[in-house]
């Protein structure tokens, strides 16, 4: 009997905590491959979060991002998502990013009603994996709060699963560390069951040299890096590995406060964005009619003149929805691009209703186009 993607996924899944990274790879690509999709298969999205998750222990960051791309469309799902989304980012160095992805996952996960055992363990995984990246990015408070909605899941739930046990007192550990409680700290390590898995031994080592570090023994927390560093990277952990080697010249990440509750972020970033945005110097929207073929002629020329007046600006695209043709030119002075290309305008004689808008004074103003006499 052929299997099917659910039994494929917990394959996959146990060669992974195996450490057979290619075996795993191998099963759990086969399984998207036979899958009917996803929207027609409810393990589609868990296969391919399992992917991301293998690909960025690698460091291999690109599949990582293309088995992200796509969100389930319900609150956990979502939320687990994004929050490797936010893994990924980080990884990647970008720490901001990082954290608006978290904090859609958490208001993606406010929003679920669900109670059932499943829907209340995936939460919980991705209230750990968003309080895991606070952790490194030093917001001690908010992954400390995190780790907590993610026990308080796992209760209502009745699960006892060692390995998320283990990673929340971690989370926590590295949360009293950040907020400068270090008895607290150790007393958490010493609870970390580090045999369930690899990385969370290394990640416990790692927290020793950090509190080593932050105590002024920098001979000891060297050599525990050291030992972080080749425990993760006998296991295949290519990420952690490089994370902990950057990390050992220059020290544990530092304690950061924002004020704003971590659902807020993601808004706040969202509106300053807007608050930035400065629209193109110049959009030339054109009606199309029964003589499309000139606009692509248009866009030749306007690209010839602003090639040979390189500051003047720039081409940024065209777009069409078939109705109206769109082309998109930026510049420092939109006036002089105007003039640059405006008899070019004029020789694709615009059908009525055609028009350009124009940067002014932060503003943008629409001006009509027709054949004759362009405003």
């Amino acid at each position: 009997m052929r299997e099917d993607t659910e039994s494929r996924y917990r394959r996959g899944v146990a060669l992974w905590a195996d450490r057979d990274l290619d075996g795993a790879v191998e099963v759990l690509e086969a399984a998207l491959a036979v899958s009917p999709g996803p929207v027609r298969d409810g393990w589609w999205f868990a296969v391919s979060r399992a992917l991301a998750q293998i690909a960025m222990e690698s460091d291999d960051l690109d599949p990582a991002e293309r088995h992200l791309r796509r969100l389930p469309g319900s609150g956990v799902g979502d939320a687990q998502t994004a929050a490797l989304r936010g893994r990924r980012l980080l990884l990647m160095g970008d720490g901001d990013s990082a954290a608006v992805e978290i904090s859609a996952a958490v208001g993606r996960l406010s929003e679920e009603r669900a109670q059932d055992v499943g829907s209340l363990m995936n939460g919980a995984l991705a209230l750990m994996w968003c309080a895991e990246s606070l952790a490194e990015l030093g917001l001690g408070h908010e992954a400390s709060d995190l780790a907590s909605r993610a026990r308080a899941r796992t209760a209502r739930a009745g699960v006892d699963d060692p390995v998320v046990g283990a990673v929340l007192t971690l989370i926590e550990a590295a949360a009293a560390r950040l907020l400068g409680d270090s008895s607290r700290a150790v007393e958490l390590l010493a609870q970390v069951d580090r045999t369930v898995s690899g990385d969370v031994d290394a990640q416990t080592i790692r927290e020793r040299a950090r509190l080593a570090w932050d105590d002024g023994d920098l001979v000891t927390a060297d050599r525990l890096y050291s030992d972080a560093i080749a425990r993760s990277g006998s296991l295949g952990y290519v990420a952690l590995t490089r994370q902990i080697a950057s990390e050992r010249p220059v020290g544990p990440p530092r304690l950061r406060i924002d004020p704003d509750p971590i659902e807020n972020w993601a808004e706040r970033q969202l509106k300053q964005v807007l608050a930035d945005h400065r629209p193109y110097a110049i959009v030339v929207r054109l009606v199309v009619d029964s003589h499309p073929g000139r606009f692509s002629d248009l866009e030749e020329r306007v690209k010839e003149t602003l090639a040979a007046n390189r500051d003047l600006g720039f081409v940024d695209g065209t777009g069409t929805d078939g109705e109206v043709w769109e082309l998109f030119i930026d510049g420092d002075d939109p006036e002089a691009l105007w003039s640059a290309i405006r008899r070019h305008i004029e020789l694709a004689s615009p059908a009525p209703g055609s028009e350009l808008d124009i940067r002014r004074a932060g503003l943008v103003e629409t001006i009509p186009l027709e054949a004759q006499g362009i405003g």
